[in-house]
């Protein structure tokens, strides 16, 4: 007859918790997320963290998993932005209200490379995006 202890079944019913927890956040489920500012989402750690280009400034978003709003207290962090043919700028991204922003020459008809790096409790997350020509679309309704 098989038979499992406490604690490997204990250990066992964790992991199958934390299994479920880890989808939850994955990209695919991003992807089917209508962002709050019309950008483009991605993960970093505990936080979603959303981009908005416009012309002179960029701007960044964070949420926990939750969707709930993140204070930007103590957090900063940089952009990386690299249009092809142009030299690449770095950006400081400064917190303003409920986000961090930093200016910037961004061409709206050209695709642009972006890598936020955050710097949260003095750990740094990055954060890729590629922005396409003219920003992100918006999904068709039903999806």
């Amino acid at each position: 007859m098989f038979r499992i202890s406490f604690r490997t079944l204990l250990f066992l019913a964790t992991a199958m918790a934390m299994s479920g927890l880890v989808w939850a956040h994955s990209e695919s489920e991003l992807a089917k997320r209508t962002p709050p500012h019309g950008g483009l989402l991605a993960s970093a750690g505990a936080y979603d963290v959303e981009l908005v280009l416009t012309p002179d400034r960029v701007h960044v978003y964070l949420t926990d998993h939750l969707d709930q709003p993140v204070s930007i207290q103590g957090i900063s962090g940089t952009a990386n932005l690299r249009v092809k043919g142009e030299k690449a700028q770095r950006v400081q991204l400064r917190g303003v209200d409920d986000r961090l922003e930093g200016a910037a020459d961004i061409p709206v008809d050209a695709p642009v490379t972006v890598l936020i790096m955050l710097n949260v409790d003095g750990t740094e997350q990055l954060v890729p995006y590629a922005w396409p020509a003219g920003g992100p679309k918006p999904k068709p309704e039903g999806r």
